[in-house]
């Protein structure tokens, strides 16, 4: 029994072994199979079924910011399988990027670009969407405001909720509070900051955020701040392209940013963009900008612009000081705050960039070019801001000549329909000053004031027109019924008139005046007129033109000879006369004779300039246009044995001859070189509304040497002389009607509208601020100023 148990127990051994082995053989055969597509399913199955939240995704995508590399569809893919693989972890801090959605409390966040957690994470990240806290109500309006320093764990359930939305709506809704927008900021401040990554996603997402969210100072300052230290961390291999992805509106950098972009173009050699130049001169120059600018900021950037690109042609190239600049930001987050003071000891992170704002004098032309448009630009605006925004004359008036090229005139279709209307076959034409004056709104009266005139003039000017003759040189007030010349200004700025034209043009008035005074104005004489034109004066096409326009004016209605001999009396010396009368005669004389109406003219003329009686007639006599016995009689001392002489007989008539003498025109052309020098002087003086002329040069600082301290003890050094006293008598009131204002003014021999400007351009200089102030009926006096 005993030998039959034992040969049991060895079976059942062998038995148990051949079992033990078959199994390890199946084993080892199905794990070297490959898996069966349903053996995948139901692998996968409870993965599914965990995230399945988490990988819906709406229909309103929004547009994803500009970026240089996206992440591919099977990589957010993967993304969304490890986030549900990730629910499970509790208390872990996960960063949810790009096309991998999230689901919190009902809300699908697309995009997210943000932190999440399942429970809270140590230590606390602001930003961190934690999906075991509550949500309340996104609509409630008594839902509180936000803490300075917002935390999503610590803000109300009603306050996620609102959060949770705005994130959800793609991050581009209106809100009531930009603290939800420095919520969002901080997660992508952490990332980059932090873990060092998606840096080419988060940069396009936070100029996004500038450009959507623009009205809240602190918002800006932080994220412009953000940018300039993540481009100066890596400055050195910045292309320009790639900086202008950090700043592509250079004419609003913050300060931090100019430093920034200033360091690259000063590292690269590179001339400065006007945009950065504008930022630079905005932050550096010591200019504060006056209110009225800022309000209409964008003027000052185009005329900046303009004055950039034509004075510093090629740009300004700025050189780096020896030492860097330690630029330093601080960050936003409250927890990355935290968190670089437990680590470093300091809350704040720097770095070196190199530093030409430490040669300051190199920037002075670009400093005194932003001065000067500041200056330039503060009237037109001040204009603008008391017609509340509105282009009107008088503001356009005030506009500097390179924002006309881009800006119309308000009054700009009403010039174009009066040149319609009138011209004829010339490229000018004759219009009726009440005409003109309706553009204006000037009520009809006998004479305009030589102020209208002027006013009328330049809005002329301003439209793009020139109105001939111009009231600054016609020595007096447009008639009402007389007729102008209305002709178009060229569009080259190369065509302007030169200082000259004024005697030009008065050189033609006297010559016509002189020809007409017989009636007619011969072709020989009109011939005389062009010869000496042409080869004596150089002219531009333009000014050419204007000559042949005021001919067409003055053969139809001939100038007053009276009124321009009153004139040149006023406006030039005794022996510049003389000169002036021989150009005269030599007109008169440049058809071979003198005709009788044409010497009662001269007559006239050299009695108004007050030309001593018998000069005409020894002009005359010398020149052979005069009968011996019409020339001023020589009377000698008689004697004893004289009885006198014979009175002689009168020469025989001659033939009437209009042959040009050419080598009296000859002489002429070299006398009258002299004289359209000497016609300049004239236009040295100006009429004013009184009928007084003063001189129209404003003194240079260079020509006043002297200090003015008025009688009543208030300084005013500066000052042009002519104006103290009437500021003074301005003081003793506060305000002024305009009609007292005028005839103060013209008491002491000057023009309001320059009186006003001249006292308020030193008053700025000096006080601060405008001293007086042109209203609708009056003239309003800051006395404060003087006294403080």
């Amino acid at each position: 029994m005993s030998g039959i148990f034992g040969v049991l127990l060895i079976l059942i051994f062998i038995f148990g072994l051949f079992v033990l082995v078959v199994l390890r053989a199946l084993k080892t055969k199905t794990e070297n199979l490959p898996p069966s597509p349903d053996n995948t399913k139901k692998s996968e199955k409870s993965l599914d079924q965990e995230t399945r939240n988490v990988q819906k995704a709406t229909n309103n995508v929004i547009p994803h910011p500009p970026s240089s590399t996206h992440r591919t569809t099977s990589a957010a893919v993967q993304d969304a399988r490890r986030s549900g693989t990730q629910i499970s972890q509790k208390n872990v801090l996960f960063w949810a990027g790009m096309h991998t959605p999230i689901t919190l409390c009902g809300y699908t966040i697309n995009d997210p670009l943000t932190y999440w957690s399942h429970g809270s994470v140590s230590p606390d990240e602001a930003s961190c969407l934690d999906t075991t806290l509550p949500s309340g109500r996104s609509y409630d309006p008594d839902t509180p405001p936000l803490p300075y320093w917002p935390r999503y764990s610590q803000i109300t359930p009603d306050q996620r909720a609102r959060y949770l939305s705005w994130l959800s709506t793609g991050k581009n809704k209106d809100l009531d509070e930009i603290g939800y927008a420095f919520l969002y900021f901080y997660g992508l401040e952490r990332r980059v900051l932090i873990d060092g990554q998606d840096h080419d996603l988060i940069v396009p997402e936070v100029r996004r955020l500038l450009d959507r969210f623009r009205t809240s100072s602190s918002f800006n300052s932080y994220l412009g701040g953000f940018l300039a230290y993540l481009a100066a961390i890596r400055l050195e291999i910045l292309t320009e392209r790639e900086l202008n992805e950090y700043f592509p509106y250079m004419a609003e950098l913050t300060e931090v940013g100019t430093m920034v972009a200033l360091a690259w173009y000063a590292q690269k050699e590179k001339p400065l963009p006007w945009q950065l130049a504008y930022s630079v001169s905005h932050h550096f120059s010591g200019t504060a900008l006056p209110s009225v600018v800022k309000k209409e900021i964008s003027y000052l950037e185009r005329l900046f612009q303009a004055r950039y690109l034509s004075h510093l042609e090629g740009g300004l190239c700025a050189v780096p000081a020896k030492s860097p600049y330690k630029l330093e930001y601080h960050p936003a987050s409250p927890s990355l705050l935290a968190s670089l003071s437990s680590t470093r000891g300091v809350a704040n992170l720097s770095c070196l960039i190199p530093n030409p704002l430490g040669r300051k004098k190199q920037f002075s032309t670009l400093f005194t070019l932003w001065e000067g448009c500041v200056m330039e630009i503060k009237p037109f605006l001040t204009q603008i801001s008391k017609s509340s925004g509105t282009m009107t004359r008088q503001a356009y008036a005030c506009l500097p000549e390179e924002l006309r090229l881009t800006i119309s005139h308000p009054d700009q279709d009403s010039w174009d329909r009066l040149f319609k209307e009138h011209r004829e076959e010339n490229p000018w034409a004759r219009v009726p000053v009440s005409t003109l004056a309706s553009v204006v709104e000037i009520e009809k009266r006998d004479r305009l004031t030589p102020t209208q005139s002027r006013d009328l003039s330049q809005t002329a000017h301003d439209g793009g027109y020139m109105l001939l003759p111009d009231p600054r040189h016609a020595g007096s007030g447009y008639q009402w019924e007389e007729n102008l010349v209305l002709l178009p200004l060229p569009a080259d700025d190369a065509e302007t008139l030169s200082p000259s034209f004024p005697s030009y043009a008065l050189m033609l008035e006297l010559g016509i005046g002189i020809a007409a005074s017989d009636g007619r104005v011969d072709t020989e004489e009109r011939a005389h007129l062009h010869t000496y034109f042409g080869e004596t004066l150089t002219l531009t096409p333009f000014e050419h033109q204007c000559l042949e326009a005021l001919e067409d004016l003055y053969l139809q209605n001939p100038p007053s000879l009276t009124r321009l001999g009153k004139r040149l009396k006023e406006g030039l010396e005794p022996e510049t006369r003389l000169s002036v009368a021989q150009y005269l005669v030599a007109i008169a004389r440049a058809d071979g004779d003198v005709d009788p109406r044409e010497k009662k003219n001269l007559d006239r003329i050299f009695k108004a300039m007050e030309v001593e009686e018998g000069y005409l007639q020894w002009l005359l006599a010398r020149a052979g246009s005069m009968d011996p016995a019409n020339a001023p009689v020589v009377v000698r001392s008689g004697t004893i044995s004289t009885g006198g002489e014979p009175i002689p007989m009168p020469a025989a008539e001659a033939t009437p001859s209009f042959a040009i003498d050419k080598g009296a025109v000859a002489r002429i052309l070299d006398e009258t070189r002299e004289v359209s020098q000497i016609l300049g002087d004239v236009f040295a003086k100006e009429e004013t509304e009184c009928g007084d002329f003063v001189l129209d040069r404003e003194e240079t600082p260079e020509d006043i040497s002297v200090q003015v301290m008025s009688s009543s003890g208030h300084g005013m050094e500066g000052l042009q002389p002519r104006y103290v006293l009437v500021l003074e008598e301005l003081l003793t009131a506060e305000i002024w009607t305009k009609d007292e204002f005028v005839h103060l003014v013209q008491c002491h021999h000057c023009m309001p509208q320059a009186t006003l400007e001249a006292i308020n351009v030193w008053a700025e200089t000096e006080l601060g601020d405008f001293l007086l102030e042109d209203e609708d009926e009056s003239i309003r006096v800051y006395r404060n100023l003087i006294s403080s």
